[in-house]
């Protein structure tokens, strides 16, 4: 299964599932399922569930091409990240 293109600002990542494991690499794939192209809050926004991946494409801040079902199983199997305790 071909990777995932996430292009976050200027950065650009090429993010693959497979066998149950995320790899993640600072990379443009040749071919890819799905584009996701946002901004650094967005994706933060995203990622923590605050924004849906619908909402934010409703929103004009983040676009996706490809397949946008895997994109969002994606997200949704990701661990929420807790906040950490205040000092």
């Amino acid at each position: 299964m071909p990777p995932n293109d996430l292009r976050i600002g200027e950065d650009a990542f090429s993010v693959r599932v497979a066998n149950r494991r995320l790899s993640v690499q600072r990379a443009r794939p040749a071919r890819a399922d799905a584009v996701i192209e946002t901004d650094t809050e967005t994706f933060a926004a995203v990622l923590t569930k605050s924004k849906s991946v619908r909402e934010a494409i409703a929103s004009g801040h983040l676009t996706l091409t490809g397949d946008v079902r895997l994109v969002v199983r994606l997200v949704d199997s990701l661990v929420t990240p807790e906040a950490a305790p205040a000092p």
